[in-house]
């Protein structure tokens, strides 16, 4: 199977040496994945958004859009040829995945609606309910993953049903039919990385909800059986 990864951002130059970039990342995370589980292993192929490198989407194909600081809202044209490709790809019958940034341009990009939150920052281990089992019975009831946002999305797209979410954050994952898969949390995010990153935005976030979210950090999260969840996803599709 051929997972394609498209970039949303460059990492902070610190955290370059040890994580490489988002796509690396989730290349690492799912190859661990998949061989702890026994699927099939997967050959990742590269693409940049943020420099305006994105592949001819293709009927079936798996694209992975990663996560980045900046805002679906934002006026880039990056953004915005992102969007395009997104709206082309869907249209031509491709597979999408997408993971905080990449869940909200989703939505934007299919008629949906990501603001920045007046409720603030969703950080640390959070944990939501899981509201469609039918979708998947692999899930537990209550799903914890490492989140770090202040955007959300606030209106889903046509045909869109919500698989987790909460009173902070409604829509911390969404479903298309077959097509499309979402979350707003992080599985590839580990707890070292994350303070790592936590900790360039304490002042923006506040001491109190900063400190919480540090301290959420020891717990255990579901990262592993939404992974999991994640390739039977990729591969039932193939």
């Amino acid at each position: 199977m051929v997972l394609n990864l498209i970039e949303c951002d460059v990492l902070y130059e610190d955290l370059r040496a040890d994580y490489v970039s988002y796509g690396t990342m989730f290349d690492r995370y799912f190859s661990q994945l998949s061989m702890n589980t026994g699927l099939p292993a997967f050959h990742a192929r590269y693409y940049s958004a943020i420099e305006r490198r994105l592949p001819t989407p293709q009927r079936h194909a798996v694209y992975l859009i990663t996560g980045s600081k900046f805002g679906a809202y934002e006026d880039a044209q990056w953004i915005t040829e992102l969007e395009q490709w997104i709206q082309q790809a869907f249209h031509v019958g491709a597979r999408l995945i997408g993971v905080c940034f990449g869940h909200q341009i989703i939505a934007q990009a299919l008629g949906g609606k990501v603001i920045k939150s007046e409720k603030g920052w969703g950080v640390g281990v959070r944990s939501l309910p899981h509201l469609n089992p039918a979708f998947s019975s692999s899930l537990p009831d209550q799903v914890k993953l490492i989140y770090s946002h202040q955007d959300q999305v606030v209106k889903l797209p046509n045909g869109a049903t919500a698989l987790l979410g909460d009173e902070f954050c409604p829509f911390a994952s969404y479903t298309i039919d077959k097509q499309v898969l979402t979350f707003q949390g992080h599985p590839e995010f580990d707890a070292v990385y994350t303070r790592r990153l936590l900790g360039r935005r304490a002042s923006c976030m506040g001491h109190d909800r900063f400190e919480q979210a540090m301290n959420s950090l020891s717990e255990d999260t579901d990262s592993a059986v939404v992974g999991k969840m994640m390739l039977d996803w990729m591969t039932a599709g193939n």
